[in-house]
């Protein structure tokens, strides 16, 4: 038998200007970047909204999951790692000249960033 996709399970309003990035956390909770600059965190509950808070001075592009810290990176030229247990900031990320549009997870230490500068940054916490 097949799966089909396309019946709708939930639906909220996730930023007010839009959302951009989006991660799944094992336990189901969602985390979502917005052109808000905020990044909202979303029970598996229902899909209530769990916790907000302002993130960057610009559209947050991408977000990635490393262990028990969330990465993000914006149009504001950072990127920023966060702690999964209560959010709070632990690291800003400045290399990038220009808006910084992605980043992905190379292993658990380590991940890759480019940005409208035309640079690929290899970041690692090992």
């Amino acid at each position: 038998s097949q799966s089909r996709y396309g019946e709708v399970e939930h639906s909220r309003k996730g930023h007010e200007l839009g959302s951009n990035a989006i991660v799944c956390l094992n336990d189901r909770r969602l985390i979502t970047g917005g052109k808000d600059g905020y990044i909202r965190v979303w029970s598996n509950d229902q899909w209530k909204l769990e916790h907000a808070f302002p993130a960057h001075r610009g559209v947050v592009y991408s977000m990635a999951v490393m262990g028990e810290f969330l990465i993000s990176a914006s149009r504001d030229k950072s990127i920023k790692v966060w702690s999964l247990v209560d959010y709070s900031p632990i690291q800003k990320l400045t290399a990038h000249r220009q808006s910084v549009n992605a980043l992905v997870q190379q292993n658990e230490h380590s991940f890759v960033s480019v940005s409208d500068d035309g640079t690929l940054i290899f970041w690692s916490n090992a």
